[in-house]
């Protein structure tokens, strides 16, 4: 497996809240981050709030930015060049990736309740829902889970099972 400074991890959206916030996060984790901008005009901006958000120059330097095109396939592949994929290895044993999954997100409810946050929105993965079923035209949408009792991989498993708990 490889060690967390060799993992290069692509954050779209990398100029607004959510995904600066998630740059922030994996950089001081140590990842390799390129954030993706409709417009590398925004890239000053964001460095700006990425160093308000704590990041110093030492984390700059595993940040990496690139220009997409929501209409043009072709400039995605710069984008995702040397990217890590989702692991679809097996781990040794699935509850290496189940259990931090869904204590994770369990200990991010309590944190909540404690604070007195009336509402809390959860991002989900497609791996929670679309996985063990027969292919489909239709979109799918919050109410299938991806079926446990199919042979599902460890990393969609962990998924379905952190979000059940929530």
């Amino acid at each position: 497996m490889k060690a967390v400074s060799d993992i290069n991890i692509l954050v779209t959206g990398g100029s607004g809240f959510l995904g600066s916030s998630c740059i922030i996060a994996f950089l001081t984790a140590d990842y390799q981050v390129r954030g993706s901008n409709l417009s590398l005009s925004k890239k000053s901006t964001t460095k700006e709030a990425l160093k308000n958000g704590g990041v110093t120059d030492f984390w700059f330097k595993r940040l990496s930015f690139v220009g997409v095109d929501l209409d043009h396939d072709k400039c995605w592949d710069k984008a995702l060049e040397s990217c890590t994929p989702i692991p679809t290895e097996e781990y040794r044993h699935e509850n290496l990736l189940i259990i931090p999954a869904r204590d994770g997100t369990l200990c991010v409810f309590r944190a909540a309740a404690r604070a007195g946050v009336k509402r809390v929105v959860l991002t989900s993965s497609f791996n929670a829902i679309a996985y063990g079923h027969p292919d489909q035209s239709a979109p799918f949408t919050e109410v299938p889970w991806s079926n446990e009792k199919s042979k599902l991989s460890a990393y969609p498993k962990s998924k379905v099972v952190a979000e059940r708990a929530a």
